[in-house]
């Protein structure tokens, strides 16, 4: 009851923002140079002045008038910029498609998209699926070998085969006139819903993730970027595609080529009788062959006079549109407004009806999905296998916690050239160890030298569950598992930036993966995380999993901005309180609570960031440790790099482990575990305290 009260609400608030996105456009467009010329009048001069004139006007004290006719000329280019920009959005939302950019006007496309989109929103829910151009029919030019399924692409393919779009012309006037042959559409075309991705509607239709980068060079002059798409593009789909059935973020319809040829003969009934005299231009006739033998011997001198008859129906359109000016000259102003306002009073009714009749079949449709998944889906009942893995990985992380705590204690004390320079860690049955970048042989205790570059500390060891102090890897990250068992963790605060490259859908879910983690770990203390790229619905869930701790960037490059200011901040505090890095702030407790660690996820498959990216990564090679990570997915290799396949795999060249696979994390489990969290939270029994104090 309470979904349907939201969604009442929103409905209205939609409609009201519509409304009012209309009569401010309308009163814009129209009622501005109304009033303009009621008060400054025409502002083109009545005629060219000469050079002594503007010298003269310009050189003359003002008593005013100037000063007001320079005002009203910016009023009159406010207004013709504001409406050329209407008028560039309003076919471009209509088909779906972003509008042409022009130059010096991004301020007045902003504020037109914005009112053009709430009026579209409202007013054209239906009408624009129906009255769409036509569908694009793409043809390949070029005859290479398309190489988008290549599931191993570190770089994007610099040779791809050239796609030109051939729109199908639809005039207007020949709408009962039947035409020749009309070329087919051939590839069947996709309208985009929200929420939808590329790769899951490539995987749909067919079968293959990685396909969506053939998608993408389909629609060159739509699909600027793969990562977001709009709802209402029109997307079209390789020739081979076939519907699989709706699935999640693939909840799209299909337009598939509609076959009309034979509809307009059967609406030209006077087509009959010509006939003999066209038989050419009309051969999908079959009606034409049959009367033709048994009039054509008869009129001799038929096709001379019945010449102007098959030009008859197209003269008479002009005809029978211009009989009403003759009739009515005399009294044309108020029949004409009668019929103005009864149409607008139908249009009105007409639109209101297709809004309310779409609200109930979208409102309907929803309700119908929600008992269908909850249904089918019962998400937060697990089976005892499941919670026995939950409990096991739970035990691993704390005692991973645990055990960086306890390092953390056993190397107070040390100076800074006595600090061991960590670069990874694995855990395994209980067992800890510590990767070292360079040879160290003093672990503290329990630990214990398991090799000249490692450091371990074995399952029978016993450590406090519970330590005050703080811990000393806090970037550490979770990149991957062995087949038999454990899993392997990455210093995100010495590498500073890491690039995930190689199969675009396993590195988005293992940055997925890195993301969750790092909002949910314990080691992680007051860690910010700040997420960017990623798609409304992953961001969404990610924030969902610790408020406190995750925040979603505005964009990119604030993002990006933003973390680079951070580490040179850091930087200066440690120069100014003379500590190397923060592992020796973290271990000596200085200025405790300045050191938390700042990680930045960023979703950039396709390198439009590449080198806002390059720069921040020479900058934190300059810095060192500063107490800041990034990750993010790359189509080229940087200084620290994680190449993950097509199978999962995982292969880091600067660190020597083999047999390693990538963890994975996908959208729709990511969405799952959000929504397990959030219904723990709410199932919460809130603390109530007494209602009155206790007597003694």
């Amino acid at each position: 009851m309470a979904q349907r009260q939201r969604s009442g609400r929103h409905w209205l608030s939609r409609l009201v923002a519509g409304l009012t996105a209309l009569v401010g456009t309308v009163a814009v467009v129209a009622g501005v140079p109304l009033l303009l010329m009621e008060v400054a009048g025409n502002p083109l001069p009545r005629h060219v002045p000469s050079f002594e004139e503007i010298g003269t006007l310009l050189t003359s004290p003002d008593n005013g008038s100037l000063f007001m006719r320079l005002l009203a000329v910016v009023a009159w280019l406010a207004w013709l910029t504001f409406s050329l920009s209407v008028l560039v959005e309003i076919p471009a939302q209509l088909r779906g498609r972003r509008a042409p950019r022009l130059p010096g006007l991004g301020f007045q496309q902003r504020l037109a998209a914005i009112l053009v989109g709430a009026v579209i929103a409202v007013f054209a829910g239906v009408s624009v699926s129906t009255a769409a151009p036509p569908v694009p029919v793409v043809s390949v030019v070029s005859s290479g070998t398309p190489t988008f399924a290549d599931p191993t692409v570190v770089s994007p393919p610099t040779h791809a085969p050239i796609y030109t779009a051939v729109y199908a012309s639809v005039h207007a006037g020949a709408a009962h006139v039947a035409e020749p042959t009309q070329p087919q559409i051939t590839r069947p075309v996709y309208v985009v819903r929200k929420h939808d991705y590329l790769g899951r509607i490539a995987q749909r239709f067919t079968g293959d993730f990685d396909r969506y980068r053939q998608i993408a060079a389909l629609n060159p002059g739509l699909i600027r970027n793969p990562n977001h798409i709009q709802p209402g593009w029109r997307i079209v789909l390789p020739t081979d595609a076939s519907d699989r059935g709706v699935t999640r973020h693939a909840t799209g319809r299909l337009v598939t080529p509609s076959v009309k040829p034979p509809a307009p003969p059967t609406q030209a009934p006077p087509a009959p009788t010509p006939a003999p005299s066209t038989p050419a231009p009309s051969p999908s006739v079959a009606v034409t062959p049959s009367v033709a033998p048994s009039k054509a011997p008869p009129p001799s001198k038929a096709p001379a006079t019945q010449a102007p008859v098959v030009q008859a129906p197209v003269a008479q359109a002009p005809t029978r549109a211009a009989q009403p000016d003759h009739s009515t000259t005399d009294s044309a102003a108020d029949p004409g407004m009668q019929v103005l306002a009864a149409s607008a009073g139908f249009a009105a009714f007409s639109v209101l009806a297709a809004h309310v009749v779409l609200r109930r079949r979208r409102t309907r449709r929803i309700n119908q999905l929600r008992v269908k998944r909850r249904r089918n889906a019962p998400i937060y009942r697990h089976t005892t296998e499941s919670e026995a893995r939950q409990a096991a990985k739970h035990r691993a992380a704390d005692r991973l916690d645990s055990g960086l705590r306890r390092l953390t204690i056993g190397l107070g004390g040390r100076a800074a050239w006595e600090m061991p320079d960590i670069a990874a860690a694995w855990q395994h049955g209980g067992d800890l160890a510590v990767i070292l970048a360079t040879p160290c042989e003093d672990p503290p205790s329990p630990f214990e030298v398991r090799s000249p570059n490692t450091w371990s500390l074995p399952a029978t060891a016993h450590i406090s569950e519970s330590s005050p102090a703080p811990s000393l890897l806090p970037g550490l990250l979770s990149v991957g598992t062995w087949a038999q068992g454990g899993e392997l963790f990455v210093d995100g605060e010495r590498t500073g930036l890491i690039s995930l490259v190689g199969n675009p859908q396993c590195c988005d879910d293992l940055l997925r993966f890195l993301a969750a983690e790092a909002a949910t770990v314990s080691w992680a203390d007051d860690t910010s995380v700040v997420v960017a790229g990623f798609s409304t619905a992953d961001m969404g869930a990610l924030a969902e999993l610790n408020p406190r701790r995750v925040r979603v960037a505005v964009s990119v490059d604030d993002a990006i901005a933003r973390i680079a200011k951070r580490a040179a901040i850091n930087s200066a505090m440690l120069r100014d309180a003379r500590t190397t890095d923060t592992i020796a702030a973290r271990v000596n407790n200085i200025t405790d609570t300045a050191w938390s660690t700042h990680l930045l996820f960023i979703a950039d498959a396709w390198g439009e960031y590449s080198r806002q990216l390059q720069s921040l990564d020479a900058q934190l090679a300059a810095l060192g440790r500063v107490g800041v990570v990034v990750v993010a997915t790359q189509p080229s290799p940087t200084r620290w790099s994680a190449q993950i396949s097509a199978d999962g795999s995982l292969e880091m060249a600067w660190l020597a482990v083999t047999g390693t696979t990538a963890c994975q994390l996908s959208s729709d489990q990511l969405i799952e575990q959000a929504e397990a969290i959030r219904y723990a939270r709410d199932s919460e029994p809130s603390e109530v305290g007494p209602r009155h104090r206790l007597r003694v």
